[in-house]
């Protein structure tokens, strides 16, 4: 039974996943494969010495804990299916944070410009004066 123990699982995350910052749902479901494995395995090696009583109560943790386990990774496999949907929903979002980015400086654009155009005003003439001289000859 020695000979078919498999080696450890590999610590860490593969480099392809480290640059993109996700993990495979395939390594996911691999890894815990092998820990379960790995884990029955050496609950087997284990129960040999053990009585009838302690043996049932060590194998009932081990199914509870790997049932957990193996729920968890149903629960992560439906929220994967649903992951184009929310690839979707992330691509609007991100546009809508753009549009918003956008809109917002146009407007900080157009408060400074505002602040700049005051000296380049043309001055206001004094209308009624300058008929009053052009029709009269006098100021």
């Amino acid at each position: 039974m020695m000979n078919n123990v498999p080696p450890p699982p590999q610590s860490g995350i593969p480099e392809f996943a480290q640059a993109q910052g996700t993990i495979p749902l395939s390594y996911v479901v691999h890894r815990l494969v092998e820990k379960s494995y790995g884990d029955l395995l050496s609950l087997s090696e284990s129960l040999h010495t053990k009585s009838d009583e302690e043996r049932k109560k060590r194998l009932v943790e081990y199914l509870e804990g790997a049932r957990e386990r193996f729920i968890r990774l149903l629960v992560l496999v439906k929220w994967a299916h649903q992951l184009p949907n929310l690839a979707n929903a992330s691509k609007i979002i991100d546009f809508l944070n753009q549009q918003d980015f956008y809109i917002r400086d146009a407007a900080d654009n157009l408060c400074h410009m505002h602040g700049r155009l005051y000296n380049a005003r043309m001055p206001v003439y004094d209308i009624p004066t300058a008929v009053d001289v052009i029709t009269t000859g006098t100021y």
